[in-house]
């Protein structure tokens, strides 16, 4: 499984400590995905076009990892949502 990271900022805070490049989100983003708080993870098949149910608050990469692992394994792609 490859793994690409994309991060997305919704206030104009300076104080981020990250390697990554960050972008500010869009409104049109932020509604559409209905951010109502951070963190907020979108996880998305690139392959089959779709976006699991976002994961909310602080999680660490293999508590995340093991999320997809269980939606994997479950075949839970009819929750998933098309873009």
């Amino acid at each position: 499984m490859g793994i690409y990271v994309e991060l997305r900022q919704i206030d104009s805070s300076q104080n981020i400590n990250t390697t990554l490049p960050i972008d500010k989100a869009t409104p049109d983003e932020i509604k559409a995905n209905r951010v109502q708080s951070v963190p907020f993870t979108i996880v998305a098949d690139l392959k089959e076009k779709a976006l699991l149910p976002p994961i909310r608050g602080f999680h660490s990469a293999n508590e995340i990892l093991r999320n997809l692992s269980i939606y994997e394994s479950k075949k839970i792609n009819n929750k998933w949502r098309n873009k």
